[in-house]
């Protein structure tokens, strides 16, 4: 038994949630998914769960899976540059808190060409940011439920 919680963003929850992703993205009319984790998560085959899901709805999709905990900004601009040479049309997340904030600034930094600190520092305003599916695979930090991210900064402190 599953429960759904909009806050404003939409929460499945429950054993077998996974398999709603096939329907999600068939409403956002998905070609191909950006997925993110790391080592940790795809080591214990629960990335495995997401690409079968993937595979039985049709939607292409590229992994990068060297995510590291407690990103700094200069990961996100680093995985942005790799990710910029495939033509995705919405991001996939699945692992904990790192994992989710690291997908967060990449969605955003996909649109958006300045480097993410200027966004951060309130520098320069921002516009759209790719579609973002949050798999969470930890209880904790509950990134999964709202739009911030936290990201290491030791260079402009």
């Amino acid at each position: 038994m599953g429960y759904q919680i909009k806050i404003p963003s939409c929460v499945y929850a429950g054993v077998g949630s996974i398999e709603e992703i096939g329907t999600i993205l068939k409403q956002e009319s998905s070609k191909k998914a950006l997925v993110f984790t790391d080592k940790g998560v795809a080591g214990a085959g629960l990335l495995d769960k997401l690409t079968a899901v993937l595979e039985r709805t049709g939607v292409e999709y590229k992994v990068f899976d060297g995510l590291n905990p407690e990103p700094a900004y200069t990961d996100v601009e680093k995985v942005v540059e790799q990710m910029n040479r495939e033509d995705g049309d919405i991001i996939i997340a699945i692992g904990g808190g790192s994992v989710m904030d690291a997908s967060k600034g990449i969605a955003f930094a996909y649109y958006n060409d300045a480097p993410i600190f200027e966004y951060i520092y309130g520098r320069k305003q921002g516009g759209q940011a790719l579609p973002i599916l949050l798999i969470a695979t930890t209880a904790g930090t509950g990134s999964e439920g709202n739009w911030t991210a936290v990201f290491t900064d030791t260079d402009h402190v």
